[in-house]
């Protein structure tokens, strides 16, 4: 089963975006980015985005994410992050081992993902992020796929300890038919959902065990 002709139709787009896109997002003082399935596509996006995104569908492809290395360098401010979706603890240590040692180590992260759209709750295991800091492999984010009604999962996700998240965005007037349809949050579901991240990150406050001033 092929998934080009679904990408053809809804998620390329012409070259000549990259510059419009990553200008207006510079005038909101966001980062660019742009996830890209072909090792000669990434000098193609390389002027104009701020970081790397590899899909889970790719991190297999040892050629692709070694490829990542020619633009990415400890002088670099730029980050490759790679989602995980469909992989196993042993397979994203085969990974690191094989792969990601041709990348500098403090120029990549791993998302915990699950690649379903959108992602069952009882198989989302977010208790694998906190889990996996005792890895080879850790998981210090999270590409969510959860259901876009369930504004608390990015929070969680902190919790757990990623300090990396991705989620998916829509309009209402998102053709349904497009495949990050069924998963995306509209601008008030992701206001909300934001918003449970930024209070997560209050309320985890420190390690240390002390006594509080309104105590």
């Amino acid at each position: 089963f092929s998934y080009a002709p679904v990408y053809e139709k809804y998620i390329q787009w012409p070259v000549e975006w990259h510059s419009v896109l990553h200008e207006s997002c510079s005038e909101l003082k966001l980062d660019y980015m742009c996830t890209v399935y072909l090792p000669e596509d990434l000098i193609v996006v390389d002027p104009f985005v701020n970081n790397f995104k590899v899909s889970s569908f790719e991190i297999t492809d040892d050629r692709f994410v070694r490829e990542h290395a020619r633009f990415i360098n400890e002088e670099s401010p730029r980050w490759v992050f790679l989602s995980t979706g469909m992989s196993t603890t042993e397979s994203l240590e085969r990974l690191v081992k094989r792969t990601l040692c041709h990348l500098p180590r403090s120029r990549w992260k791993l998302l915990h993902c699950v690649s379903a759209y959108p992602a069952p709750l009882a198989e989302v295991n977010l208790r694998c992020i906190a889990d996996s800091w005792f890895s080879d492999a850790p998981l210090t984010g999270f590409s969510d796929h959860t259901p876009p009604q369930v504004i608390g999962s990015g929070g969680m996700a902190v919790a757990a300890g990623a300090d990396v998240i991705e989620a998916h965005l829509k309009n209402e007037k998102t053709d349904k038919k497009n495949p990050d349809e069924p998963h995306a949050m509209t601008p008030a579901q992701f206001k909300r959902y934001v918003a449970f991240i930024r209070d997560a990150e209050v309320i985890l406050g420190s390690d240390l065990k002390r006594q509080q001033k309104s105590e």
